[in-house]
């Protein structure tokens, strides 16, 4: 297993970890999904990344972000920026297995 096989494994099981107080209407995408996301985001360095994914999945019908971080449906900014600002906390584990995948490359 890879350190990113190894970080991404244990970010879900945090995320499975993080209560969802969103109401049914807002859970268009799990918490799992959006933590992996906000993950994706800090290890790629680039903002703009997700947009990216969403648009190859509507031209190619695939697309990486589920390839190398296993996000199944990938949120939109805004479904990933609020769950994610009353997670702030957990942001010191992102970014500490994005150093830990970067070390290892």
């Amino acid at each position: 297993m890879s350190i990113l096989s190894e970080i991404i494994t244990k970010f879900k099981k945090l995320a499975k970890n993080i209560p969802d107080k969103r109401s049914q209407k807002h859970q268009t995408y799990t918490i799992e999904d959006i933590f992996l996301s906000a993950f994706a985001v800090f290890f790629v360095q680039s903002p703009s990344w997700l947009s990216f994914q969403r648009n190859m999945q509507k031209q190619r019908g695939k697309n990486n972000a589920k390839t190398l971080f296993d996000i199944n449906k990938i949120p939109t900014d805004n479904h990933y920026n609020t769950p994610r600002k009353k997670t702030e906390k957990n942001d010191k584990i992102i970014k500490k297995g994005v150093k830990m995948a970067r070390k290892k490359y």
